[in-house]
């Protein structure tokens, strides 16, 4: 009994640190397009071959604001310009990604506020929830970038796509702490009429030299790029968990077998068949790998708020298609490891109870 709950506590750890990796995964896809799905901008403009907004860089001539806001059925144009700057705090050097956008503009607003206002003026920023919660930052407190102080007068949730928690501020006061004016990293386009691609087709012919995304294929850009960096190590992982959790299982099964092999010919001198012993020992299987995932599951959930709260930087996304996916993955995994045990089944001989 006691090696079966070490297996059953086993497969919970295994299953619980699958579903972690899986809820990072989710919550890192997440959190590196919520802001740009939830932009009521309907194409993204950007310098040539610059295609997503988490890894590259993009500089255009603000001027060009103009000729997009005269192009036909474009309702709004609203540019923000994506920063890197760095701050120290508590005598920590620490890298900032930061979003100018127009405060005036319904465009570039973060739409996640949690806390305080989207409506800063020169002089404020919007942390994100994880960067505030990590270095212990409040609505009120001043935080300084470069030569300037910054008034935090808001916090958003789900801008933090682990690899950067993006803070905004004002598009002016971007352009002051790179030095540069006129410019700005992408045009956030909004139209009266027609579909995403239609537009972004139109806009694509009136302006070659710029690149021209509809929202779907612009969010589907970042998750391409997310796809090419963090997360196939956050998959890879997570095939290791499961396939050690198959290996976890299938050895009990083969160790309970061997050890139970004289009970089991008992079973068979009175008249079970070799069926009966193989129903009982895919029924350990099941139970072992069922039960281990609900106690994963019920680990996952446990822990998962005690680690959001002393790691904020990790983003986790509990996702119910991943739950049924786990669940059903251990079904299998106990199916497939009541295998190995069959062949030791089929040679166990009802006169071995009677061995001295």
């Amino acid at each position: 009994m006691s090696k079966f709950l070490i297996t059953l506590i086993g497969v919970g750890l295994t299953v619980a640190l699958v579903l972690f990796l899986l809820a990072v995964y989710q919550g890192i896809k997440e959190a590196a397009v919520v802001y740009i799905e939830r932009s009521p901008a309907e194409v993204w403009v950007s310098q040539k071959n610059a295609n997503n907004l988490l890894k590259v860089s993009s500089f255009l001539r603000a001027d060009m604001q103009r000729e997009l806001a005269a192009t036909q059925d474009v309702r709004e144009v609203s540019g923000i310009l994506k920063v890197l700057s760095a701050t120290t705090i508590r005598g920590s050097s620490i890298t900032m990604v930061l979003i100018g956008f127009e405060p005036q503009s319904e465009m570039g607003i973060p739409r996640t506020i949690i806390a305080g206002t989207s409506r800063i003026h020169n002089g404020e920023i919007i942390l994100d929830s994880a960067f505030s919660k990590r270095h212990k930052i409040q609505l009120g407190d001043k935080l300084r970038i470069r030569d300037t102080d910054f008034l935090v007068r808001g916090i958003c949730d789900k801008t933090n796509a682990t690899i950067a928690q993006f803070s905004f501020i004002t598009l002016s006061d971007a352009r002051d702490l790179i030095g540069v004016d006129g410019i700005v990293s992408f045009f956030l386009v909004g139209f009266n009429h027609g579909t995403p691609g239609q537009n972004a087709a139109v806009l694509g012919e009136k302006f070659p030299n710029v690149s021209v995304f509809a929202k779907p294929a612009f969010i589907n850009n970042n998750i391409v790029e997310l796809n090419t960096g963090l997360l196939p190590v956050v998959r890879t992982i997570s095939i290791f968990g499961t396939i050690i959790s198959a290996v976890v299982i299938t050895l009990m099964m083969y160790g309970s077998v061997v050890e139970k092999r004289e009970l089991y010919a008992i079973m068979k001198a009175i008249g079970a068949s070799t069926w009966f012993l193989v129903g009982l020992v895919v029924k350990q299987a099941l139970f072992a790998s069922v039960g281990g995932a609900l106690l994963g599951l019920c680990i996952a959930l446990s822990v998962a708020p005690l680690l959001s709260k002393f790691v904020p930087e990790v983003a986790l996304a509990f996702v119910y298609e991943d739950v049924l996916f786990v669940l059903a993955g251990s079904v299998l995994i106990g199916l497939v490891s009541a295998v190995a045990p069959l062949r030791s089944i089929s040679r166990i001989y009802p006169a071995e109870a009677f061995r001295a």
